[in-house]
């Protein structure tokens, strides 16, 4: 059993005694997010791990039974998730043969958290978003964009800048009265950066592209809520799983992510940031 801190969430995670190995591996891995505190707002329970014994589909398979889903991933990853009327999750996860690394056993946890944890996220108003956080003045600023876009090199070049950096790769907000707060997350993105704990509230969002000259342009409302949307669901797993569509747990969260998306777009502006890898963030917060 172990105790680790996501955003404003405190989760309680326990497994069965024949996943001990696991739990050392897990709680190793998140040595940085773990907290020493019994209280928490979410229990997740390991109930199996079979590792090697999974054989993936030729396509992604997701399926919903009210407060239940099967995830089957092409990418030799299946998923079976419940959440009981309090939210809380039991999971269990099957790897298939051609991911038996420790490296991909740390992805698939990451991925079984953020299914298990959406409900009671959402629950307390918050969702994820793939971005960097910066922040200025003790104010969170947000910058946007696919894979390659630059978020890494645009938190790089914030730190060192001086300024503190919350993540380069999820950000965890929520709403707050009518303020939007950001936090970060214990996710370890592909740059190695693990983010600094906090909690500040966002001034203003950027959607980042690589460019041969700076500039600083304020975008319309349809650019904006179209890469917010991208950005939360960022990939086909989030937009099938939770859909706004559906009538089960999936369709709640669906609606809870599509509606803080157009409250963003209504209160916030966005400005589209292009930049060269000889840029200086400094400017753009002058």
């Amino acid at each position: 059993m172990f105790f680790y801190q996501v955003g404003p969430l405190k989760v309680k995670i326990t497994l069965e005694n024949s996943l001990s190995k696991l739990e050392e591996e897990l709680k190793e891995y998140y040595r940085h997010a773990l907290i020493d505190d019994n209280k928490f707002d979410h229990h997740c329970h390991i109930a199996s791990w079979s590792e090697g014994q999974y054989k993936s589909p030729n396509k992604d398979i997701i399926k919903w039974e009210n407060r239940k889903v099967e995830v089957s991933s092409e990418r030799n990853i299946k998923i079976d998730c419940m959440w009981d009327k309090n939210l809380n999750s039991i999971i269990n996860v099957y790897e298939g043969f051609d991911h038996l690394f420790d490296h991909d056993r740390k992805k698939y946890w990451e991925f079984s958290q953020r299914i298990s944890l959406y409900p009671v996220l959402a629950k307390k108003r918050g969702f994820m978003i793939h971005c960097a956080a910066i922040i200025v003045n003790n104010k969170a600023h947000i910058f946007m964009g696919p894979s390659g876009a630059g978020k890494s090199t645009t938190a790089h070049k914030a730190i060192m800048g001086g300024y503190k950096v919350l993540t380069d790769d999820t950000a965890i907000i929520t709403k707050e009265n009518d303020k939007l707060m950001t936090y970060s997350s214990p996710y370890t993105s592909k740059s190695g950066l693990i983010g600094e704990r906090g909690k500040y509230e966002i001034d203003k969002f950027y959607i980042l592209s690589q460019s041969n000259e700076d500039t600083l342009a304020e975008v319309d409302k349809g650019t904006f809520i179209k890469c917010l949307q991208e950005r939360i669901y960022e990939s086909q797993y989030w937009s099938h799983i939770f859909h706004f569509n559906s009538n089960s747990l999936s369709g709640e969260i669906g609606n809870h992510l599509l509606k803080n998306a157009f409250y963003i777009v209504k209160k916030y502006k966005a400005y589209e940031y292009r930049f060269t890898l000889k840029s200086s963030i400094n400017n753009i917060f002058q």
